[in-house]
Protein backbone atom coordinates (compact mmCIF):
# COMPACT_ATOMS: atom_id res chain seq x y z
CA UNK A 1 0.00 0.00 0.00
CA UNK A 2 1.45 3.38 -1.06
CA UNK A 3 1.62 6.59 0.90
CA UNK A 4 -1.74 8.12 1.79
CA UNK A 5 -2.78 11.59 0.65
CA UNK A 6 -5.60 13.83 1.84
CA UNK A 7 -8.16 14.94 -0.74
CA UNK A 8 -10.98 17.47 -0.57
CA UNK A 9 -13.62 16.61 -3.19
CA UNK A 10 -16.72 18.45 -4.41
CA UNK A 11 -19.41 17.02 -6.68
CA UNK A 12 -20.61 19.56 -9.22
CA UNK A 13 -24.32 19.78 -9.92
CA UNK A 14 -25.29 18.27 -13.30
CA UNK A 15 -25.79 21.68 -14.92
CA UNK A 16 -22.22 22.84 -14.19
CA UNK A 17 -18.86 22.16 -15.81
CA UNK A 18 -15.29 23.21 -15.00
CA UNK A 19 -15.58 26.71 -16.42
CA UNK A 20 -19.13 27.56 -15.33
CA UNK A 21 -18.46 26.37 -11.76
CA UNK A 22 -15.81 29.04 -11.21
CA UNK A 23 -16.58 32.47 -9.82
CA UNK A 24 -16.51 35.26 -12.35
CA UNK A 25 -13.71 37.00 -10.46
CA UNK A 26 -11.49 33.93 -9.99
CA UNK A 27 -7.78 34.37 -10.62
CA UNK A 28 -6.86 30.75 -11.40
CA UNK A 29 -4.63 29.90 -14.34
CA UNK A 30 -6.73 27.63 -16.62
CA UNK A 31 -5.82 24.38 -18.34
CA UNK A 32 -2.37 23.91 -16.85
CA UNK A 33 -0.62 20.90 -18.35
CA UNK A 34 0.48 18.01 -16.12
CA UNK A 35 1.95 14.60 -16.98
CA UNK A 36 -0.34 12.48 -14.81
CA UNK A 37 -3.76 14.08 -15.14
CA UNK A 38 -6.53 11.50 -15.71
CA UNK A 39 -8.13 11.46 -19.18
CA UNK A 40 -10.53 14.38 -19.66
CA UNK A 41 -9.39 16.11 -16.46
CA UNK A 42 -8.48 19.81 -16.35
CA UNK A 43 -6.24 21.65 -13.87
CA UNK A 44 -6.64 25.26 -12.72
CA UNK A 45 -3.72 26.65 -10.73
CA UNK A 46 -3.68 29.36 -8.10
CA UNK A 47 -0.48 31.41 -8.26
CA UNK A 48 -1.00 34.45 -6.10
CA UNK A 49 1.66 37.17 -6.06
CA UNK A 50 3.76 36.94 -2.88
CA UNK A 51 3.12 39.74 -0.39
CA UNK A 52 4.95 40.85 2.73
CA UNK A 53 3.56 39.62 6.04
CA UNK A 54 1.89 42.44 7.94
CA UNK A 55 4.17 42.18 10.96
CA UNK A 56 7.30 42.96 8.85
CA UNK A 57 6.39 46.66 8.73
CA UNK A 58 4.87 46.57 12.22
CA UNK A 59 8.21 45.62 13.78
CA UNK A 60 10.40 47.26 11.12
CA UNK A 61 12.07 43.99 10.09
CA UNK A 62 14.83 44.52 7.51
CA UNK A 63 14.30 41.27 5.63
CA UNK A 64 12.23 40.00 2.74
CA UNK A 65 9.28 38.18 4.35
CA UNK A 66 7.02 37.58 1.39
CA UNK A 67 4.59 34.69 1.43
CA UNK A 68 2.27 33.25 -1.19
CA UNK A 69 -0.61 30.81 -1.11
CA UNK A 70 -0.56 28.03 -3.68
CA UNK A 71 -3.52 25.93 -4.65
CA UNK A 72 -5.29 24.13 -7.46
CA UNK A 73 -8.61 22.79 -8.65
CA UNK A 74 -8.60 19.58 -10.65
CA UNK A 75 -11.86 18.74 -12.45
CA UNK A 76 -12.30 15.00 -13.06
CA UNK A 77 -15.17 13.63 -15.16
CA UNK A 78 -16.69 10.30 -14.09
CA UNK A 79 -20.06 8.60 -14.70
CA UNK A 80 -21.35 11.67 -16.58
CA UNK A 81 -20.67 13.91 -13.55
CA UNK A 82 -17.75 16.20 -12.74
CA UNK A 83 -15.81 16.12 -9.49
CA UNK A 84 -13.64 19.01 -8.29
CA UNK A 85 -10.52 18.13 -6.27
CA UNK A 86 -9.41 21.15 -4.25
CA UNK A 87 -5.85 21.73 -3.03
CA UNK A 88 -4.90 24.61 -0.76
CA UNK A 89 -7.57 27.31 -0.62
CA UNK A 90 -8.54 27.09 -4.28
CA UNK A 91 -12.07 25.98 -3.31
CA UNK A 92 -12.84 29.67 -2.71
CA UNK A 93 -12.93 30.03 -6.49
CA UNK A 94 -15.96 27.73 -6.79
CA UNK A 95 -19.42 29.23 -6.92
CA UNK A 96 -21.44 28.23 -3.86
CA UNK A 97 -24.31 27.17 -6.07
CA UNK A 98 -22.16 24.97 -8.31
CA UNK A 99 -21.75 21.91 -6.07
CA UNK A 100 -24.03 19.49 -4.25
CA UNK A 101 -24.41 20.83 -0.69
CA UNK A 102 -24.63 17.46 1.05
CA UNK A 103 -22.25 15.34 -1.03
CA UNK A 104 -19.57 15.03 1.66
CA UNK A 105 -21.95 14.21 4.49
CA UNK A 106 -23.97 11.57 2.60
CA UNK A 107 -20.86 9.74 1.42
CA UNK A 108 -19.35 9.92 4.91
CA UNK A 109 -22.48 8.44 6.49
CA UNK A 110 -22.29 5.51 4.06
CA UNK A 111 -18.53 4.91 4.42
CA UNK A 112 -17.80 5.56 8.09
CA UNK A 113 -17.64 2.83 10.72
CA UNK A 114 -20.51 3.68 13.11
CA UNK A 115 -18.35 2.73 16.10
CA UNK A 116 -15.27 4.71 15.03
CA UNK A 117 -16.46 8.33 14.96
CA UNK A 118 -14.16 11.05 16.26
CA UNK A 119 -15.85 14.37 15.42
CA UNK A 120 -19.30 15.85 14.80
CA UNK A 121 -20.40 19.35 13.78
CA UNK A 122 -24.01 20.08 14.67
CA UNK A 123 -26.30 23.04 14.00
CA UNK A 124 -29.40 23.78 16.05
CA UNK A 125 -31.63 25.68 13.58
CA UNK A 126 -33.76 27.22 16.34
CA UNK A 127 -30.92 29.55 17.35
CA UNK A 128 -28.29 28.82 14.66
CA UNK A 129 -25.97 27.56 17.40
CA UNK A 130 -23.06 25.47 16.15
CA UNK A 131 -21.41 22.80 18.22
CA UNK A 132 -18.27 20.84 17.43
CA UNK A 133 -17.62 17.76 19.55
CA UNK A 134 -14.40 15.76 19.44
CA UNK A 135 -13.40 12.71 21.46
CA UNK A 136 -9.91 11.28 22.02
CA UNK A 137 -11.05 7.70 21.47
CA UNK A 138 -13.07 6.52 18.47
CA UNK A 139 -16.68 6.15 19.63
CA UNK A 140 -20.25 5.64 18.45
CA UNK A 141 -22.69 8.50 17.83
CA UNK A 142 -24.37 8.28 21.25
CA UNK A 143 -21.27 9.82 22.87
CA UNK A 144 -21.76 13.01 20.83
CA UNK A 145 -25.15 13.97 22.33
CA UNK A 146 -26.85 14.41 18.96
CA UNK A 147 -30.59 15.09 19.12
CA UNK A 148 -31.93 14.45 15.62
CA UNK A 149 -35.30 16.00 16.53
CA UNK A 150 -33.88 19.49 17.05
CA UNK A 151 -30.47 19.45 15.35
CA UNK A 152 -29.01 19.07 11.88
CA UNK A 153 -25.82 17.07 11.46
CA UNK A 154 -23.47 19.13 9.29
CA UNK A 155 -20.22 17.20 9.49
CA UNK A 156 -19.03 13.84 10.73
CA UNK A 157 -15.52 12.37 10.78
CA UNK A 158 -14.16 8.94 11.55
CA UNK A 159 -12.54 5.76 10.28
CA UNK A 160 -13.92 4.09 7.18
CA UNK A 161 -15.48 0.64 7.44
CA UNK A 162 -13.09 -2.25 6.82
CA UNK A 163 -14.97 -3.06 3.60
CA UNK A 164 -13.99 0.35 2.18
CA UNK A 165 -10.36 0.52 3.29
CA UNK A 166 -9.25 -0.25 -0.28
CA UNK A 167 -10.91 3.05 -1.18
CA UNK A 168 -10.38 5.37 1.81
CA UNK A 169 -9.00 5.19 5.35
CA UNK A 170 -10.33 8.28 7.10
CA UNK A 171 -13.44 10.11 5.98
CA UNK A 172 -15.29 13.31 6.85
CA UNK A 173 -17.49 15.76 5.05
CA UNK A 174 -20.31 18.18 4.63
CA UNK A 175 -20.30 20.09 1.29
CA UNK A 176 -16.99 18.56 0.32
CA UNK A 177 -15.78 15.07 1.10
CA UNK A 178 -12.41 14.86 2.85
CA UNK A 179 -10.67 11.52 2.65
CA UNK A 180 -7.26 9.97 3.05
CA UNK A 181 -6.43 7.51 0.30
CA UNK A 182 -3.41 6.02 -1.47
CA UNK A 183 -5.17 6.10 -4.86
CA UNK A 184 -2.93 6.92 -7.86
CA UNK A 185 -3.76 9.94 -10.00
CA UNK A 186 -4.66 7.70 -12.94
CA UNK A 187 -7.31 5.97 -10.79
CA UNK A 188 -9.13 9.11 -9.65
CA UNK A 189 -12.03 8.51 -12.09
CA UNK A 190 -12.51 5.03 -10.56
CA UNK A 191 -12.50 6.60 -7.10
CA UNK A 192 -15.10 9.15 -8.21
CA UNK A 193 -17.37 6.46 -9.64
CA UNK A 194 -17.38 4.60 -6.33
CA UNK A 195 -17.98 7.79 -4.37
CA UNK A 196 -20.92 8.67 -6.61
CA UNK A 197 -22.44 5.25 -5.90
CA UNK A 198 -22.19 5.90 -2.17
CA UNK A 199 -23.64 9.40 -2.58
CA UNK A 200 -26.71 7.96 -4.30
CA UNK A 201 -27.20 5.23 -1.68
CA UNK A 202 -29.52 5.42 1.34
CA UNK A 203 -27.81 2.54 3.17
CA UNK A 204 -26.80 4.90 5.98
CA UNK A 205 -30.44 5.05 7.11
CA UNK A 206 -30.12 1.45 8.36
CA UNK A 207 -26.98 2.25 10.35
CA UNK A 208 -28.04 5.70 11.61
CA UNK A 209 -31.85 5.55 11.82
CA UNK A 210 -33.41 8.97 12.27
CA UNK A 211 -30.14 10.84 11.83
CA UNK A 212 -31.62 12.82 8.98
CA UNK A 213 -35.26 12.83 10.07
CA UNK A 214 -35.41 16.37 8.78
CA UNK A 215 -35.26 15.65 5.06
CA UNK A 216 -33.85 17.80 2.29
CA UNK A 217 -36.31 19.28 -0.24
CA UNK A 218 -35.40 18.28 -3.80
CA UNK A 219 -38.58 18.98 -5.79
CA UNK A 220 -37.73 21.99 -8.06
CA UNK A 221 -41.31 23.29 -8.10
CA UNK A 222 -41.49 23.16 -4.31
CA UNK A 223 -38.12 24.90 -3.98
CA UNK A 224 -39.38 27.62 -6.33
CA UNK A 225 -42.38 28.25 -4.06
CA UNK A 226 -40.17 28.39 -0.99
CA UNK A 227 -37.74 30.79 -2.65
CA UNK A 228 -40.63 33.08 -3.58
CA UNK A 229 -41.63 33.01 0.09
CA UNK A 230 -38.04 33.81 1.05
CA UNK A 231 -37.86 36.86 -1.22
CA UNK A 232 -41.19 38.16 0.08
CA UNK A 233 -39.94 37.64 3.62
CA UNK A 234 -36.80 39.66 2.93
CA UNK A 235 -38.75 42.47 1.31
CA UNK A 236 -41.12 42.56 4.27
CA UNK A 237 -38.36 42.15 6.90
CA UNK A 238 -39.94 38.96 8.24
CA UNK A 239 -38.75 38.54 11.86
CA UNK A 240 -38.34 34.79 11.26
CA UNK A 241 -35.31 35.56 9.05
CA UNK A 242 -31.78 35.46 10.44
CA UNK A 243 -28.32 35.95 8.95
CA UNK A 244 -25.25 34.09 10.20
CA UNK A 245 -21.85 32.86 9.03
CA UNK A 246 -22.57 29.38 7.64
CA UNK A 247 -19.44 27.79 9.11
CA UNK A 248 -17.29 27.74 12.21
CA UNK A 249 -15.34 30.95 12.75
CA UNK A 250 -11.98 31.10 14.52
CA UNK A 251 -12.64 34.04 16.83
CA UNK A 252 -9.18 33.64 18.36
CA UNK A 253 -8.01 35.58 15.29
CA UNK A 254 -9.07 39.12 14.37
CA UNK A 255 -12.20 38.83 12.23
CA UNK A 256 -14.35 41.47 10.58
CA UNK A 257 -17.19 41.08 8.11
CA UNK A 258 -17.18 42.81 4.75
CA UNK A 259 -20.55 43.10 3.04
CA UNK A 260 -20.10 43.23 -0.71
CA UNK A 261 -21.80 42.65 -4.04
CA UNK A 262 -23.75 45.91 -4.28
CA UNK A 263 -20.64 48.09 -4.50
CA UNK A 264 -18.84 50.21 -1.98
CA UNK A 265 -16.89 49.35 1.17
CA UNK A 266 -18.92 48.28 4.18
CA UNK A 267 -17.09 46.50 7.01
CA UNK A 268 -18.58 45.68 10.39
CA UNK A 269 -17.70 43.55 13.41
CA UNK A 270 -20.70 41.26 13.16
CA UNK A 271 -23.09 39.42 10.87
CA UNK A 272 -26.74 40.43 11.13
CA UNK A 273 -29.66 40.90 8.76
CA UNK A 274 -30.03 44.46 10.03
CA UNK A 275 -26.44 45.18 8.97
CA UNK A 276 -27.12 43.72 5.51
CA UNK A 277 -30.11 46.04 5.16
CA UNK A 278 -27.95 48.93 6.37
CA UNK A 279 -25.37 48.07 3.70
CA UNK A 280 -28.07 48.08 1.02
CA UNK A 281 -29.32 51.48 2.15
CA UNK A 282 -25.79 52.93 1.88
CA UNK A 283 -25.86 51.82 -1.76
CA UNK A 284 -29.33 53.32 -2.32
CA UNK A 285 -30.83 49.85 -2.64
CA UNK A 286 -34.17 49.23 -0.95
CA UNK A 287 -34.78 45.78 0.60
CA UNK A 288 -38.18 45.92 -1.09
CA UNK A 289 -36.41 45.57 -4.45
CA UNK A 290 -34.46 42.41 -3.54
CA UNK A 291 -34.53 39.60 -6.09
CA UNK A 292 -33.32 36.02 -5.70
CA UNK A 293 -30.30 36.72 -7.91
CA UNK A 294 -29.22 39.49 -5.53
CA UNK A 295 -28.95 37.00 -2.68
CA UNK A 296 -26.47 34.97 -4.69
CA UNK A 297 -24.52 38.03 -5.85
CA UNK A 298 -24.35 39.77 -2.48
CA UNK A 299 -21.76 38.33 -0.11
CA UNK A 300 -20.37 38.37 3.37
CA UNK A 301 -16.61 37.95 3.49
CA UNK A 302 -14.43 37.34 6.52
CA UNK A 303 -11.40 39.64 6.50
CA UNK A 304 -8.48 40.04 8.87
CA UNK A 305 -7.11 43.29 10.32
CA UNK A 306 -5.24 43.98 7.05
CA UNK A 307 -8.48 43.43 5.11
CA UNK A 308 -7.09 40.27 3.55
CA UNK A 309 -10.03 38.09 2.50
CA UNK A 310 -10.82 34.71 3.99
CA UNK A 311 -13.96 32.63 3.63
CA UNK A 312 -16.66 34.19 1.48
CA UNK A 313 -20.34 33.21 1.50
CA UNK A 314 -23.34 34.40 -0.46
CA UNK A 315 -26.12 36.08 1.49
CA UNK A 316 -28.32 33.29 0.26
CA UNK A 317 -26.14 30.66 1.95
CA UNK A 318 -25.95 32.73 5.14
CA UNK A 319 -29.73 33.09 5.52
CA UNK A 320 -31.71 31.07 8.06
CA UNK A 321 -35.48 30.94 7.66
CA UNK A 322 -38.35 29.07 9.25
CA UNK A 323 -41.60 29.06 7.25
CA UNK A 324 -44.53 27.08 5.91
CA UNK A 325 -46.63 27.01 2.75
CA UNK A 326 -50.32 27.84 2.72
CA UNK A 327 -52.48 24.74 2.93
CA UNK A 328 -49.63 22.44 4.03
CA UNK A 329 -49.09 20.93 7.46
CA UNK A 330 -45.39 20.28 6.85
CA UNK A 331 -42.81 22.78 8.06
CA UNK A 332 -39.81 24.10 6.11
CA UNK A 333 -36.46 25.44 7.21
CA UNK A 334 -33.71 27.09 5.17
CA UNK A 335 -30.16 26.50 6.37
CA UNK A 336 -27.00 27.05 4.31
CA UNK A 337 -28.91 27.33 1.01
CA UNK A 338 -30.66 24.01 1.58
CA UNK A 339 -34.37 23.68 2.28
CA UNK A 340 -35.39 21.07 4.85
CA UNK A 341 -38.84 19.62 5.34
CA UNK A 342 -40.32 18.18 8.51
CA UNK A 343 -42.90 15.65 7.39
CA UNK A 344 -46.60 15.74 8.20
CA UNK A 345 -46.60 12.66 10.48
CA UNK A 346 -43.88 14.12 12.63
CA UNK A 347 -45.57 17.52 12.66
CA UNK A 348 -48.86 15.95 13.76
CA UNK A 349 -47.11 14.01 16.52
CA UNK A 350 -45.34 17.18 17.57
CA UNK A 351 -48.52 19.23 17.62
CA UNK A 352 -50.39 16.59 19.61
CA UNK A 353 -47.55 16.38 22.12
CA UNK A 354 -47.28 20.13 22.79
CA UNK A 355 -50.89 21.15 22.11
CA UNK A 356 -52.01 20.28 25.63
CA UNK A 357 -49.29 22.52 27.11
CA UNK A 358 -50.99 25.75 26.01
CA UNK A 359 -53.08 27.46 28.67
CA UNK A 360 -54.55 30.90 29.34
CA UNK A 361 -52.05 32.66 31.60
CA UNK A 362 -54.45 35.32 32.96
CA UNK A 363 -51.41 37.59 33.12
CA UNK A 364 -51.84 41.34 32.53
CA UNK A 365 -51.00 42.70 29.05
CA UNK A 366 -47.67 44.19 28.11
CA UNK A 367 -48.33 47.90 27.48
CA UNK A 368 -46.55 51.15 26.69
CA UNK A 369 -46.16 51.61 30.44
CA UNK A 370 -43.59 48.79 30.42
CA UNK A 371 -40.08 49.82 29.38
CA UNK A 372 -38.88 46.25 28.90
CA UNK A 373 -39.34 42.69 30.21
CA UNK A 374 -37.61 43.50 33.51
CA UNK A 375 -39.96 46.42 34.08
CA UNK A 376 -42.96 44.15 33.36
CA UNK A 377 -41.69 41.62 35.91
CA UNK A 378 -41.07 44.34 38.51
CA UNK A 379 -44.57 45.75 38.08
CA UNK A 380 -45.98 42.25 38.56
CA UNK A 381 -44.60 42.36 42.12
CA UNK A 382 -45.75 45.95 42.66
CA UNK A 383 -49.31 45.28 41.54
CA UNK A 384 -49.91 41.66 42.65
CA UNK A 385 -49.53 40.57 46.27
CA UNK A 386 -48.55 36.99 45.41
CA UNK A 387 -45.81 37.84 42.88
CA UNK A 388 -42.08 38.11 43.61
CA UNK A 389 -39.81 39.52 40.89
CA UNK A 390 -36.62 37.45 40.56
CA UNK A 391 -35.51 38.76 37.17
CA UNK A 392 -31.72 39.13 37.14
CA UNK A 393 -31.21 37.23 40.40
CA UNK A 394 -28.80 34.32 40.75
CA UNK A 395 -29.24 30.84 42.30
CA UNK A 396 -26.13 29.23 40.84
CA UNK A 397 -23.62 27.58 43.19
CA UNK A 398 -20.54 29.63 44.09
CA UNK A 399 -18.20 30.08 41.12
CA UNK A 400 -20.76 28.94 38.53
CA UNK A 401 -22.34 30.96 35.72
CA UNK A 402 -25.38 33.02 36.72
CA UNK A 403 -28.73 31.25 36.57
CA UNK A 404 -32.04 33.03 37.15
CA UNK A 405 -34.62 31.00 39.09
CA UNK A 406 -37.36 32.60 36.95
CA UNK A 407 -38.56 36.06 35.98
CA UNK A 408 -41.14 36.13 38.74
CA UNK A 409 -42.50 33.67 41.26
CA UNK A 410 -46.26 33.55 41.62
CA UNK A 411 -48.04 32.18 44.72
CA UNK A 412 -51.83 31.98 44.42
CA UNK A 413 -54.25 30.96 47.15
CA UNK A 414 -53.57 30.58 50.86
CA UNK A 415 -53.18 27.82 53.38
CA UNK A 416 -56.82 28.30 54.41
CA UNK A 417 -57.96 27.62 50.83
CA UNK A 418 -55.83 24.51 50.57
CA UNK A 419 -52.36 24.16 49.15
CA UNK A 420 -51.35 27.38 47.32
CA UNK A 421 -50.17 27.11 43.73
CA UNK A 422 -46.47 27.94 43.28
CA UNK A 423 -45.48 28.87 39.75
CA UNK A 424 -42.07 29.77 38.34
CA UNK A 425 -42.87 32.09 35.44
CA UNK A 426 -40.36 32.74 32.63
CA UNK A 427 -41.21 35.66 30.33
CA UNK A 428 -39.99 36.37 26.79
CA UNK A 429 -41.06 39.23 24.52
CA UNK A 430 -40.46 37.37 21.27
CA UNK A 431 -41.72 34.53 19.11
CA UNK A 432 -38.41 34.23 17.25
CA UNK A 433 -36.69 30.87 17.42
CA UNK A 434 -33.53 32.21 19.05
CA UNK A 435 -35.43 33.98 21.84
CA UNK A 436 -37.72 31.05 22.55
CA UNK A 437 -34.79 28.63 22.55
CA UNK A 438 -33.21 30.73 25.32
CA UNK A 439 -36.52 30.86 27.19
CA UNK A 440 -36.99 27.07 27.24
CA UNK A 441 -33.34 26.47 28.09
CA UNK A 442 -33.50 29.00 30.94
CA UNK A 443 -36.58 27.34 32.42
CA UNK A 444 -35.31 23.76 32.28
CA UNK A 445 -31.82 24.70 33.48
CA UNK A 446 -33.11 26.64 36.49
CA UNK A 447 -35.44 23.88 37.63
CA UNK A 448 -32.77 21.18 37.19
CA UNK A 449 -30.51 23.25 39.45
CA UNK A 450 -33.18 23.75 42.11
CA UNK A 451 -33.92 20.03 42.21
CA UNK A 452 -30.31 18.89 42.33
CA UNK A 453 -28.38 21.57 44.26
CA UNK A 454 -29.26 22.34 47.88
CA UNK A 455 -27.10 25.47 47.64
CA UNK A 456 -29.37 26.79 44.89
CA UNK A 457 -32.47 26.24 47.03
CA UNK A 458 -30.82 28.08 49.92
CA UNK A 459 -29.97 30.97 47.60
CA UNK A 460 -33.59 31.10 46.40
CA UNK A 461 -34.89 31.17 49.97
CA UNK A 462 -32.44 33.97 50.79
CA UNK A 463 -33.72 35.98 47.83
CA UNK A 464 -37.31 35.86 49.10
CA UNK A 465 -36.54 35.98 52.84
CA UNK A 466 -37.53 39.65 53.21
CA UNK A 467 -40.74 39.10 51.25
CA UNK A 468 -42.08 36.03 53.06
CA UNK A 469 -45.52 37.61 53.48
CA UNK A 470 -45.98 37.22 49.71
CA UNK A 471 -45.40 33.46 49.98
CA UNK A 472 -48.52 32.88 52.09
CA UNK A 473 -46.69 30.48 54.40
CA UNK A 474 -45.26 28.42 51.54
CA UNK A 475 -41.92 26.72 52.24
CA UNK A 476 -40.16 26.62 48.90
CA UNK A 477 -37.62 23.93 49.86
CA UNK A 478 -40.43 21.54 50.81
CA UNK A 479 -42.49 22.33 47.72
CA UNK A 480 -39.49 21.74 45.46
CA UNK A 481 -38.64 18.51 47.25
CA UNK A 482 -42.22 17.30 46.86
CA UNK A 483 -42.35 18.48 43.22
CA UNK A 484 -45.51 20.45 44.04
CA UNK A 485 -44.50 23.45 41.95
CA UNK A 486 -44.97 24.16 38.27
CA UNK A 487 -43.30 26.17 35.50
CA UNK A 488 -45.00 28.46 32.99
CA UNK A 489 -43.43 29.96 29.89
CA UNK A 490 -45.16 33.28 29.16
CA UNK A 491 -44.61 34.67 25.66
CA UNK A 492 -45.39 38.33 24.97
CA UNK A 493 -46.92 38.64 21.50
CA UNK A 494 -49.63 40.38 19.51
CA UNK A 495 -50.48 37.11 17.78
CA UNK A 496 -53.86 35.46 18.32
CA UNK A 497 -53.51 33.21 21.42
CA UNK A 498 -56.14 30.86 20.02
CA UNK A 499 -53.57 29.75 17.46
CA UNK A 500 -51.59 28.16 20.33
CA UNK A 501 -48.66 26.19 18.84
CA UNK A 502 -49.19 27.72 15.38
CA UNK A 503 -47.67 30.97 16.65
CA UNK A 504 -44.32 29.28 17.27
CA UNK A 505 -41.61 28.68 14.66
CA UNK A 506 -41.05 25.07 13.69
CA UNK A 507 -37.87 24.45 15.66
CA UNK A 508 -39.29 26.27 18.67
CA UNK A 509 -42.07 23.68 18.73
CA UNK A 510 -39.44 20.95 18.59
CA UNK A 511 -37.49 22.57 21.43
CA UNK A 512 -40.67 23.00 23.45
CA UNK A 513 -41.37 19.30 23.11
CA UNK A 514 -37.85 18.52 24.28
CA UNK A 515 -38.34 20.85 27.28
CA UNK A 516 -41.61 19.07 28.10
CA UNK A 517 -39.82 15.72 28.16
CA UNK A 518 -37.16 17.13 30.49
CA UNK A 519 -39.82 18.43 32.88
CA UNK A 520 -41.58 15.07 32.78
CA UNK A 521 -38.34 13.40 33.87
CA UNK A 522 -38.06 15.94 36.70
CA UNK A 523 -41.68 15.32 37.73
CA UNK A 524 -42.59 19.01 37.41
CA UNK A 525 -45.69 20.19 35.47
CA UNK A 526 -44.99 22.73 32.72
CA UNK A 527 -47.25 24.92 30.59
CA UNK A 528 -46.98 27.72 28.06
CA UNK A 529 -49.23 30.67 27.34
CA UNK A 530 -49.33 34.17 25.90
CA UNK A 531 -49.24 37.69 27.29
CA UNK A 532 -51.06 40.15 25.05
CA UNK A 533 -48.68 42.72 23.57
CA UNK A 534 -50.48 46.05 23.31
CA UNK A 535 -47.46 47.88 21.91
CA UNK A 536 -45.88 46.27 18.86
CA UNK A 537 -43.44 43.48 18.06
CA UNK A 538 -43.61 39.70 18.07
Amino acid sequence: MGSSHYFSIYLLKPSYNASSALRDDHDLVPNVTADRLPPGASLYLSEKIPIQVWWKEYFGIDRDLKQAFKGALVFVPASERIFAFSFGRAYHSLKNASYEPDFGLRVTLNLVDANKIKNTDIVEPANARRRRTQVPVLSDLTIFDFDHDSSVLKNLAGKAKAAHEHLVRNVSGQDSLRISSDVEASNLPMLCEELLTHYQSNDYENVFPGIRAISRVKDPSLIEQLEEKLVLGLRGTDPALLLGVPDFVDYARPVQIRYRGAGGKFVRDDVALELYYEYLYTRNVSPESIELEDLQRHKIELVDEDMRPGDRHSIRKALIYDTHLEGESAGYHLLEDVWYRVERDYMQMLETDIGEMFQDTDLPPYTHDHKDEKDYNSKMEEEHSGALCLDGEDISPAGATQVEPCDFLCVEGSEGDGEPDVTFVHVKRSTRSSGLSHLFSQGTGAMELLLSESDSVERLEALVANREERLGGVRLAERLGDRTVRVVFAVVTNKDPRRTWRNLPLFSRINLRRAKRQFQLMGVPVAIGYIRNETSGA
